[in-house]
């Protein structure tokens, strides 16, 4: 597929979104990891982690009803969750790879770093030249790889976000291809099957209980082809409703206290007031950036590239976690972290483009994707 083909499938506004949703991820981890003890640091965390991660899983579902709307039959099925595994788990363990390569505290970890790239090598050589062409052995070979790298001493869980969204992608992929709604009533039926199932899923890998409800947002506009409606009216009163969400929750984030967590303990408030808060921000942000619409250029592309950047940076910024230094104090160090996040990106995006001249690091940094 050409490069002018791969734009004109793509709208501005959803890979602005993408972009501002992965710096608003780097401010965090850089916050969280080298800013944490300055004043004011909770809050900053707090309202970035309640719409950034929300942004991603409403924009995928956008994006991924075109695919699933395309499923008619178990086959399709098969080949649908078949490229999302790829497409998201050769990526993950290449991070995961790396994260063990540079891994100084443990020859170990170093050796099986790159014993787990050489493997993603050669699966990705043999399948190039025609092997590994049945889905069941490259379903194994992933599983494989994933037991791997969860050897390779728990690095692989700096990378939740892979395998919570391919959850999230093939759970409804399954449901709604093999069932295939036909009324609204039919789908907001096999909606709710879904969310039931994300929700049991979570009582396993919180994170799906807990960003199911925006992914099936997105996909719910997209399937009522309302996703590229602009009603800028809507923008401050939604504001306004995820302001007060996000106060009336604060401090509670999904990563500290886990929805079920808050389901066990009878914090409904809090859960609800989470849930409010994270569409009020997906819906305020959609809307807000279809009013700043533009054609497509050089910073939407950036942000079709948001799972390499995210699996970049985290490695970039575990490689300057021991020889980070700064000197400053109240305002000087918001500048240098708007400087290190600048830094981070632009050495993310200087990486994929070199990883992107090959095809064997193009698609281990950024999966299937030849143009992404």
């Amino acid at each position: 597929m050409t490069s002018e083909r791969v734009i004109a499938t793509r709208l501005a506004w959803i890979d602005d979104i993408k972009l501002f949703a992965i710096c608003c991820v780097m401010v965090g981890h850089v916050s969280a990891t080298f800013f944490a003890n300055e004043p004011g640091r909770q809050w900053l965390h707090h309202v970035l982690i309640s719409w950034s991660m929300p942004l991603f899983f409403f924009v995928s579902g956008i994006t991924s009803w075109g695919g699933i709307s395309r499923i008619k039959d178990v086959a399709d099925v098969e080949s649908y969750v078949r490229r999302m595994a790829y497409r998201l788990m050769v990526p993950s363990l290449t991070f995961a790879a790396l994260l063990g390569v540079i891994d100084v505290t443990s020859s170990v970890h170093f050796i099986r770093g790159i014993a787990l790239l050489a493997a993603i090598a050669v699966f990705l050589i043999s399948r190039k030249r025609g092997g590994f062409d049945n889905h069941r052995t490259i379903a194994l070979y992933i599983l494989y790889g994933m037991l791997f790298a969860h050897i390779v001493g728990g690095v692989f869980s700096s990378f939740w976000f892979f395998p919570c969204l391919l959850r999230t992608l093939i759970i409804p992929a399954i449901i709604f291809g093999l069932t295939r709604p036909r009324t609204t009533m039919q789908w907001m039926l096999c909606a709710s099957v879904v969310y039931v199932v994300l929700l049991l899923v979570g009582l396993r890998f919180d994170a799906n209980a807990e960003l199911g409800s925006y992914y099936l947002l997105g996909l719910f506009l997209r399937r009522m082809n309302q996703h590229n409606h602009k009603r800028p009216v809507m923008v401050v009163p939604l504001l306004a409703i995820a302001v007060v969400a996000t106060y009336n929750f604060r401090f509670h984030s999904f990563y500290g206290n886990h929805y079920w967590g808050l389901v066990a303990s009878g914090q409904w408030t809090i859960l609800l007031f989470r849930q409010l808060a994270g569409i009020a921000w997906c819906m305020m942000f959609w809307q807000l950036f279809m009013a700043l619409n533009h054609t497509y250029d050089s910073v939407s592309r950036l942000g079709s590239k948001t799972l390499a950047i995210y699996g970049v940076h985290v490695v970039l910024i575990e490689t300057f976690r021991q020889h980070f230094f700064y000197v400053g104090h109240g305002v000087s160090v918001y500048i240098y972290e708007l400087l290190f996040v600048s830094m981070l990106l632009t050495v993310s995006t200087i990486i994929i483009r070199f990883a992107m001249m090959h095809w064997i690091t193009r698609q281990m940094v950024c999966g299937n994707q030849e143009l992404s």
